[in-house]
Formats: C-alpha cells, structure tokens, sequence
C-alpha cells in the first residue's frame, strides 16, 4: 500500500513506485501543457535520460530524503510533484510540479498540492525552507509560487541552500539563464 497525503475531500497526494514512473513522464510531456515546460532551446527529455534519476524517488514510502508523489483530483491523476532533500547551510527542500491536462491549470490544484506537500513536509522533518526553480516563461506558474509564499532570489543567494558541490552542478538550474529562483520559509496559516 503506498503512502498517501490526502490534502481535502478532492485532492490528495500518493507517494509514487517505480511502476508510476511511466505516467509521471507523460504528464512532464502531455501535448496539453508541454509548451508551459519546454521549448526548442529547453528540450523536454526522453524516457531514457528522465528514468536516470535514482529509484529511491520511487519507494511509495514517505521518507525524508525526497520522492515524486502523484496528484489526485478528484479521483484522477492530474499531475506529480516532487520534493528532494539539499543539505546546504540552510537544510532545504527543492520541489518541482507539473500538471499534464490543461483543464485543470488555473483551478488552484497545483498551489494547494505544493502547500500541502509544504505543510507535511516541515511538520515530519522540520525543514521549512523550500526552493522551486521554474523557467521564467511559464508566468501562470510563477504567480501561482508566489501565492504559496514564495519570493524571488539571486543565483548568488542559491549558494545557502546548496552544498558547495551541489551548488557547482545545479547552479544554472533547468534552464539556464532562464530559470527563476524563487525560495518560501513555510508558516502555517
């Protein structure tokens, strides 16, 4: 049975296994949205690279270290988000979301999920700091951030939220002089 955070009557989110990595793919390349994450200069993955990332993200567990969970609305799978532990000087989650069907972008479904992933993950391991890194095209996106809390940063300031090894791979994030770096320090509501 995998792990699941059920966010209201309508909205939940489960911990994926690897037998889910197919389906999250899809939703990263759903036709509907694709446009809102990749372009001709920021080319979407393929199976292949995408299911390079390690396994561990596949547990159907919760755990501290990091893992994609599948969004649920409305008895449907919408969406995935993610979450992946940085041990900066400043102990950090970066999440990444994405929604594969345009019917539901602009409904609140994404805010509520990163919320409640937010709200979740700073009670189970008091880490409250939290990093998205978002291509600067996708402007409904980045108003959705900033209605969870989140505030826009430098390159420079990422260097806390990072290791210093880290920092040297990650820096330029998936879109190079495109990406926005935004970072929220939860607080419940």
């Amino acid at each position: 049975m995998k792990d699941r955070i059920r966010l209201a009557e309508d909205l939940s989110l489960t911990y994926a296994g690897l037998e889910d990595r197919p389906l999250i793919y899809d939703l990263l390349v759903s036709d509907q949205t694709l446009d809102f994450m990749f372009d001709d200069n920021h080319s979407a993955p393929s199976y292949e690279e995408f299911s390079e990332e390690a396994t561990s993200f596949y547990r159907g567990k919760a755990c501290r270290e990091g893992h994609y969970l599948l969004i649920n609305y409305q008895g449907m799978t919408v969406g995935s988000v993610s979450y992946s532990l940085n041990e900066g000087e400043i102990p950090t989650y970066e999440l990444d979301i994405w929604i594969g069907y345009r019917d539901y972008l602009g409904q609140g479904i994404g805010r509520r999920s990163l919320r409640g992933l937010m709200s979740y993950l700073a009670r189970s391991y008091q880490i409250e700091s939290f990093l998205i890194r978002p291509w600067k095209k996708n402007t409904q996106a980045l108003r959705a951030y900033e209605k969870c809390g989140f505030r826009y940063i430098t390159k420079d300031d990422l260097k806390i939220y990072y290791s210093p090894e880290d920092y040297e791979v990650y820096r330029q994030g998936d879109y190079g002089i495109d990406t926005a770096n935004m970072v929220c320090v939860w607080e419940e509501t």
